[in-house]
């Protein structure tokens, strides 16, 4: 029988046939009382079907975490009867539990942050305002080490009383990678040390204006606590350099020294009475005084105004050498003070010892022989008509005016005058003839 067809039992008789269309009304299905408006007729398997409410609010769901697209159901809009809805630009890794959409908005005021102390190289996010619907950003100037906790940029700025917290040590690996650090501020450092990266540029740059302000100010908190005392040095504007030392009420000394790792030797001292000393194996070798220079370490005082005094030893010597003689102690002309309490001017190498005036050359002592002979013939004499020489003291007198002439005859002659036992002998050089002087005895 199809489902159009029905069977009635008429007359004690089964009759079948086909229910026309429309044949079967409303009121011939049961079909509820007004209170089951809105309800839905339930099979109950095989008993009689009731009316029952179908709770459209809530849906049955299940766990599932390994399906990696998926696709979330939304609606279009918050309340009412929708059809549900899903999007290819909103997917679901139910596997990972990340939520993947072409894009976020609206106000993000929290987010869930997880501790992260391994990563060397982060990069914090900031925004282009401090308030607004912003999208976050990193730069590559600003990052950060988790695993030491150090934070890198390439300028730091801003006031530095803002900064606190810094620990009382910057080790290196704290400012590695910095670049250039700009410290608008008083920096106030128990140590600060320095290495060479290698590049040609200077380790330690300070630049200021002229004296107002020190450059560099080296100073002891113990002895004067002031920004006016201590080392201090500065390039004024055009370019030169000064270095000072400055005492409170009082003129300090300054010195430079050498160590080896245990024993300290001075090299130069600028003393608080303004001398300067130079050192030898903490020796003074030479100090300057009111009158000049004083070598040896014993400054005393000489007669002229300003001179060079050599003191402090049993002999002591100014030595000449160039690159004409040796560089031994058998070189060179020397002026010495002998132990015997004798001056000598001694020259050690093979070389004439000239005098001179007037910047022409005088007189000479001939270094082959050790003669005293004026530097050119006829030219310079020994006294004068007012002022002679007491005695001579010679052996042999020779007298030649060779190349000039007399006043008598206006000729020249060479003669030597010779002693004898008894007698006094000249001989004419230019003629060879020898003559004896008439000696006439009073005494």
């Amino acid at each position: 029988m199809s489902q159009t067809e029905v069977q009635l039992i008429k007359d004690l008789a089964v009759v079948t046939g086909d229910i026309a269309d429309q044949a079967v009304t409303l009121d011939k299905l049961p079909h509820g009382t007004s209170s089951n408006d809105g309800k839905f007729l339930r099979a109950n398997n095989g008993a009689d079907p009731t009316f029952e409410t179908v709770d459209t609010s809530t849906i049955p769901v299940t766990d599932e975490s390994s399906d990696t697209t998926c696709f979330p159901i939304f609606v279009t809009a918050a309340t009412g009867d929708l059809a549900p809805k899903s999007g290819s630009n909103l997917t679901f890794n139910s596997s990972t539990g990340a939520l993947g959409a072409t894009s976020f908005a609206g106000p993000a005021t929290q987010v869930t942050v997880a501790d992260e102390s391994a990563d060397t190289t982060c990069f914090p996010l900031f925004a282009t305002a401090a308030t607004g619907n912003l999208e976050p950003k990193s730069g590559s100037n600003l990052t950060f080490n988790s695993s030491t906790g150090a934070l890198f940029a390439t300028i730091l700025g801003g006031a530095a009383d803002n900064i606190t917290g810094i620990p009382a040590k910057l080790t290196g690996e704290d400012l590695t990678g910095l670049g250039n650090v700009e410290i608008n501020a008083n920096l106030t450092a128990r140590k600060i040390s320095v290495t060479d990266d290698g590049s040609p540029s200077p380790l330690l740059s300070v630049m200021s204006d002229d004296g107002g302000p020190w450059a560099v100010q080296w100073g002891n908190s113990t002895a004067a606590n002031d920004v006016n005392f201590g080392v201090m040095n500065y390039v004024d504007n055009t370019g030169d350099a000064y270095s000072y030392i400055t005492g409170n009420a009082a003129y300090k000394n300054w010195t430079y020294a050498t160590n080896n790792g245990s024993t300290t030797n001075i090299l130069m001292k600028f003393n608080s009475d303004r001398s300067v000393a130079l050192y030898y194996q903490n020796g003074i070798n030479l100090e300057t005084t009111s009158y000049g220079i004083s070598v040896g370490g014993s400054a005393g005082d000489i007669s002229a105004n300003s001179g060079i005094e050599i003191s402090n030893a049993a002999t002591t010597e100014i030595r000449l050498k160039n690159t004409s003689g040796g560089s031994a102690v058998t070189d060179g002309f020397a002026i010495q003070k002998w132990n015997n309490g004798k001056v000598y001017l001694y020259d050690y190498d093979d070389f004439d010892i000239v005098i001179g005036t007037d910047n022409t050359s005088r007189w000479e002592f001939t270094g082959a022989d050790g003669h005293f002979v004026p530097v050119t013939n006829d030219n310079v004499n020994i006294g004068s008509s007012s002022k002679r020489v007491k005695n001579i003291f010679t052996m042999d007198l020779n007298l030649s005016n060779k190349g000039s002439q007399n006043s008598v005859d206006q000729t020249w002659g060479d003669y030597t005058i010779q002693e004898g036992h008894e007698d006094l002998f000249l001989i004419n050089h230019r003629t060879g003839k020898k003559f004896k002087f008439n000696l006439t005895e009073v005494g």
